[in-house]
């Protein structure tokens, strides 16, 4: 099969490509390290608002609850 109608197999699947997948968790890597290095609380609510939106889309749908 090839590597294109493997891609579009998961992102049917999943919602993401693996590219995506990867993109994230890199970000989220990023985002927590900065957090352990700064001590501005602006910039510490913003980092930790970009970790928690990133860590939703994780989380499975609850239908409507």
């Amino acid at each position: 099969m090839p590597v294109a109608d493997r891609m579009v197999q998961c992102l049917k699947r999943t919602g993401t490509t693996p590219l995506d997948k990867f993109v994230r968790e890199e970000n989220l890597k990023l985002y927590r390290r900065l957090l352990s290095e700064t001590h501005d609380e602006e910039r510490r609510r913003v980092l930790m608002q970009l970790i928690a939106n990133l860590s939703e889309r994780d989380r499975p749908s609850r239908g409507g609850t």
